[in-house]
């Protein structure tokens, strides 16, 4: 019976020590905006990451953004990633709360440029935590690296 609750203790004490779970992040795509000159869109991506333990630092983060729209039977489509840093600049904040990160995605040139109206668009953040080396370096060793996506949704554009 000891060596039983032994063993679930252990458990228990491993599942409290994990530094995140990554059901605590999400990541949600709001209504994009077409640019006057149709080349570009801007789509605001909410993200939430939940708060770290202390012995971890963001080390970096980076949010992809693809869209694709139907438009005179051709498709529309560009993509564009945000990247964030602990030695330049993050691009949230990890404290468990949503925050919105704008991110503008230019029009491939080979298709037609965006309009107003309906667009697909897929969005998809990584983030990368743990010991740096050095403080600010934005370097060290990874001990967390999450990884999560919005999926295909349609959204329209004004």
């Amino acid at each position: 019976m000891r060596r039983t609750f032994a063993v679930l203790a252990a458990i228990v004490l491993g599942m409290i020590a994990t530094p995140v779970l990554a059901s605590s992040y999400s990541i949600d795509v709001g209504s994009p905006t077409v640019s006057r000159s149709r080349v570009a869109v801007t789509v605001p991506v909410d993200v939430t990451c939940p708060e770290l333990d202390p012995s971890y630092t963001l080390v970096s983060q980076s949010i992809t953004v693809s869209v694709r729209q139907a438009v005179h039977g051709k498709i529309a489509n560009g993509s564009a990633v945000a990247n964030g840093s602990s030695s330049r600049q993050l691009l949230v904040v990890c404290d468990g709360t949503a925050q919105t990160v704008n991110v503008t995605v230019l029009a491939d040139t080979s298709g037609p440029p965006f309009k107003n109206g309906w667009m697909t668009i897929t969005a998809t953040a990584e983030f990368w935590a743990g010991e740096e080396f050095e403080p600010g370096c934005g370097c060290g060793s990874i001990l967390i690296e999450e990884f999560f996506s919005s999926g295909a949704v349609d959204r329209r554009a004004k």
